[in-house]
């Protein structure tokens, strides 16, 4: 829940955080690809940096996050798959990054 709260207070009114087939998902609205990886690596960043009393010491509460932009052309269930295909390779990968339908961006 705090994951989930911290999120939502990072997030602009015009955004929409929520729940879609088993996974969170954010709606950047008129945010390129470009421009919505870099937002989301923030909060993936300040979620890493969270600390959990209730958890042992040196660990960390991680996202893992698929991105796809919207193609005026395409169905919105296409957009969801490139996004969904986006995260999975990420997790694949290593995990605790922000991967945009295509491209990578890494973290150290």
């Amino acid at each position: 829940m705090r994951v989930a709260l911290k999120i939502q207070g990072d997030i602009r009114k015009t955004d929409c955080f929520g729940h879609y087939g088993g996974e969170e998902f954010l709606l950047l609205v008129g945010a390129n690809a470009s421009d919505a990886q870099f937002f989301v690596e923030r909060i993936r960043q300040r979620i890493e940096e969270m600390r959990f009393p209730e958890m042992a010491d040196g660990r960390s509460v991680t996202i893992s996050v698929g991105v796809a932009e919207y193609r005026n052309w395409e169905a919105i269930e296409h957009t969801l798959s490139r996004a969904d295909k986006a995260f999975y390779s990420e997790k694949d990968g290593g995990r605790n990054r922000v991967v945009v339908s295509g491209v990578e961006l890494k973290v150290n």
